[in-house]
C-alpha cells in the first residue's frame, strides 16, 4: 500500500513540475495588465465618515496622485469604497462628490494630478501645463489629420478648463476625432446635463478634461498634426 502511495505522490509532484508555477490568475479571470505588460494600477480602500481632506491625502500617499480644487470641502465626511482601476475609481469618486468638471494630468504616462474646475468659474490657468512653443517642423516630417483649437471663447467652460489655442482635440466622449465635422456632430448630440470627457494633446502629452455636454466654447480647424506630436497620445494607450 505504501508503495502505491509513494508512486502516486511522485506522479503528482512530477506533473506539477511540468506544468510550472501557477500564474495567480484563476480560470475565467483576466490578468489586469496593459498592452505593454505592466500591471494596471488598482485601488482597494473603503472609508467611513472620513473627512475629505484625509481621503485625498490617502490617495496621494497610496498612489502619488494629487487631487486639487476641493480645498473648500475638506471637512466634509465621506463614505465610499474604492475597488478597481485607479483612474476609473477616481472618476467614480468625483461623481459621488457631485463634481463633473475636472482635468487629469499625466507624467510619464501615469496619472499624477487631478484638478477639479472651481465651482463658479475660476479658470485652471497656471495649473494645467502650458503649451510649449515649437519650431516649425521640416516639410519631410510625417503628419496626420487632426483637429486643432484656433481660439477659446471668453467666459466659456473651455476657458474655465484652461483649454488653449493650439491644443489638439484627440477624443470626445470616447470617440477619436479626425475632422471638425466629427466633433461638431458629437457636441450637438450631447445634452448639457451629461458630463463628457475630452482628451487633449498639448506638446505631445495627453490631458483628460471632463466638462458638461453641449457648447464647449472653442473655434476649431482641420489641421495636419505632426506625427511625433501624436506619439504621447499613442503611448498613453488611446487607440
Amino acid at each position: 500500500m505504501s508503495r502505491y502511495l509513494l508512486f502516486f505522490l511522485w506522479v503528482f509532484l512530477w506533473t506539477g513540475l511540468l506544468q510550472g508555477p501557477a500564474s495567480g490568475t484563476q480560470p475565467g479571470e483576466v490578468d489586469p495588465k496593459d498592452a505593454t505588460g505592466a500591471r494596471a494600477p488598482t485601488i482597494s480602500w473603503s472609508v467611513q465618515s472620513t473627512p475629505l481632506e484625509d481621503v485625498l491625502e490617502g490617495i496621494r500617499e497610496r498612489h502619488g496622485i494629487e487631487v486639487l480644487g476641493l480645498e473648500g470641502r475638506s471637512g466634509e465626511a465621506v463614505t465610499f469604497s474604492f475597488e478597481g482601476n485607479v483612474q476609473e475609481e477616481i472618476v467614480r469618486f468625483l461623481s459621488y462628490l457631485g463634481e463633473k468638471n475636472y482635468a487629469f494630468l499625466f507624467a510619464h504616462e501615469r496619472l499624477s494630478r487631478v484638478q477639479v474646475v472651481p465651482r463658479g468659474g475660476g479658470p485652471l490657468a497656471g495649473v494645467l501645463p502650458e503649451r510649449e512653443q515649437q519650431e516649425p517642423a521640416p516639410e519631410t516630417q510625417a503628419r496626420v489629420l487632426g483637429v486643432r483649437v484656433q481660439e477659446v471663447v471668453k467666459g466659456s467652460q473651455a476657458e474655465r478648463a484652461d483649454i488653449l489655442a493650439g491644443d489638439v482635440i484627440a477624443k470626445y466622449d470616447g470617440t477619436p476625432i479626425a475632422r471638425t465635422q466629427d466633433l461638431i456632430a458629437l457636441v450637438k448630440g450631447k445634452p448639457s446635463y451629461e458630463a463628457v470627457e475630452i482628451v487633449l494633446l498639448r506638446g505631445g502629452q495627453p490631458v483628460r478634461i471632463f466638462l458638461d455636454g453641449g457648447f464647449i466654447g472653442i473655434k476649431i480647424t482641420d489641421s495636419q498634426i505632426q506625427a511625433d506630436e501624436m506619439e504621447g497620445y499613442r503611448l498613453w494607450g488611446t487607440p
